[in-house]
């Protein structure tokens, strides 16, 4: 249920729309630029056309506060694994690389949650910086890329693999109530 889109405003928004119109749990947008991307405190995650990784997934669960570590346990596992990158956790939602100076943001998560009977709907939304790019003089020292950090090109298709799969992981583990596990994962990242 993977859904690619070349330009949207926000992944997020096209998650909860379809999310309105009744798509299933495990609904996925990806898209190869957001116009209006955001973070937290209606930040905005600056996602320009070609050099980043825009990806919205819809989830359904009881435990909605704990998937953004799980999100973000998600990211910094596919980061490791696709791309050999020691990427770590900064709380609640930053995936962040060190340097040679304070650490710089590869990627960033923001869920949104709404209540459905017992049950929420969360559109956990995941930006990643793949390529390098005209960075906004805000963020010139604050950001990294994949590609920069690497100094080898990234496969974004490939690395979607890579982190849907650690997200499902992560979702299971959520849902079965191993949180205890997903702290402690989480804490190993940080």
């Amino acid at each position: 249920r993977v859904r690619h889109y070349r330009h949207v405003s926000s992944t997020n928004d096209i998650v909860a729309e379809l999310a309105d119109q009744g798509a299933p749990h495990g609904t996925v947008v990806v898209a190869d630029a957001q116009t209006a991307g955001r973070g937290r405190h209606g930040n905005r995650w600056f996602s320009p056309v070609g050099t980043g990784l825009y990806v919205s997934v819809l989830l359904r669960t009881v435990s909605a506060p704990v998937l953004t570590l799980a999100a973000g346990v998600a990211v910094a596992e596919a980061l490791r694994a696709g791309e050999g990158l020691e990427a770590t956790l900064e709380w609640p939602n930053d995936v962040v690389v060190m340097g040679d100076g304070p650490s710089r943001k590869l990627a960033g998560i923001l869920t949104e949650a709404t209540a459905e009977g017992d049950r929420a709907r969360v559109v956990v939304g995941i930006g990643i910086n793949l390529r390098d790019a005209a960075w906004p003089a805000e963020l010139v020292h604050a950001v990294a890329s994949v590609e920069g950090v690497t100094g080898r090109p990234v496969d974004a298709a490939s690395l979607l693999v890579e982190l849907l799969a650690a997200v499902a992981g992560r979702y299971a583990e959520v849902e079965s109530g191993a949180l205890t596990a997903l702290l402690a994962r989480w804490e190993s990242f940080a």
